[in-house]
């Protein structure tokens, strides 16, 4: 073993999370209460955060998470005061319509 891999074995083995416990999972009926519970959670951050703060950050992935933030509350009470962070794996141009979520998500 090199003193590299030794750093990379113990970094695994600390950053590995704890199991949920059963109590804290949430099951719910269909993906439409999945989008009002992740929507109601990023609100409630983004109000508490820009209380706090003056602003919010927000790092979320392209695809159904970026489509469940859309619809319902009025998003203009958050995300002008908001910094969207997409973390994707791809790498790709922005305005790439097919691919990036950035230019997908001003579609929505």
């Amino acid at each position: 073993r090199t003193k590299f891999s030794t750093s990379i074995a113990a970094s695994d083995t600390l950053s590995s999370p704890k199991p949920t416990p059963v109590e804290n999972v949430v099951v719910l009926e269909d993906a439409d209460a999945v989008g009002d519970k992740v929507r109601s959670i990023v609100i409630e951050a983004a109000e508490r955060a820009i209380a706090e703060r003056g602003y919010f950050a927000l790092a979320i992935p392209g695809g159904s998470i970026l489509k469940m933030l859309v619809g319902g509350e009025d998003l203009e009470r958050w995300t002008s005061k908001t910094t969207i962070a997409y973390v994707n794996h791809k790498c790709v141009d922005m305005e790439d319509g097919s691919l990036a979520t950035h230019a997908k998500a001003r579609k929505l």
